[in-house]
This record gives structure tokens, C-alpha cells and sequence, in this order.
């Protein structure tokens, strides 16, 4: 879990990103860039942790889209957006919800 430099989140993001601009439908291009591409990549990347899957990385690229087809942001904005929710999901889990459950 990346708390500064968090690769789950930047990854699924841009990747999900990448496939918008290929003109792949949002839906498909959440299964592609979230699941699909981001799982192969990550295990190859030597620094990346070695689970499967990535909350942060899929609320990155659930992001991406909203960002992108409900927001009408272009497709930077769309994937700052995206990581933006990566980070503030990963930070709600770590520093509001101990104080919530304690």
C-alpha cells in the first residue's frame, strides 16, 4: 500500500485513460484497464506489491470514467481525477475510519 507514491492507483488510472482514448465503451474500458491490463503490468513492475488486485485501483479507474463520461473532463483531467479518488479512498480508509470504528 502506497501511501505517497501509490503505483495501484497511477496504473489502473492511466490504463483505464488509455483505453478511453483507444474509443473502447466505459464499461469494457473498466474491465480492460482495471483488471485486464493492470494485473499482468503490475507483476512485472519490480517496485509495485505483489497482490492481484487493487481497491485503490479500481476506485482509480471507476474515477477515470465518471470523470470522463459524466464530467465531461477531457481525458488529463479525467485521469487526475481518477487517481485523485484513488488517494482520497486509500486516506479515508487509513485516517478517518480508525477514529470512526474506535
Amino acid at each position: 500500500m502506497g501511501i505517497i507514491f501509490n503505483t495501484a492507483a497511477i496504473l489502473s488510472g492511466g490504463l483505464t485513460a488509455l483505453t478511453l482514448k483507444l474509443g473502447i465503451e466505459p464499461k469494457f474500458a473498466f474491465v480492460l484497464g482495471a483488471i485486464l491490463l493492470f494485473v499482468p503490468i503490475k507483476f512485472l513492475l519490480p517496485f509495485a506489491s505483489k497482490k492481484a488486485f487493487s481497491e485503490t485501483g479500481i476506485i482509480a479507474s471507476i474515477g477515470v470514467i465518471l470523470g470522463y463520461v459524466m464530467l465531461n473532463f477531457g481525458l488529463w483531467h479525467a485521469f487526475i481525477f481518477g487517481v485523485g479518488m484513488g488517494y482520497a479512498y486509500l486516506y479515508f480508509w487509513i485516517f478517518v475510519m480508525p477514529r470512526i470504528l474506535k
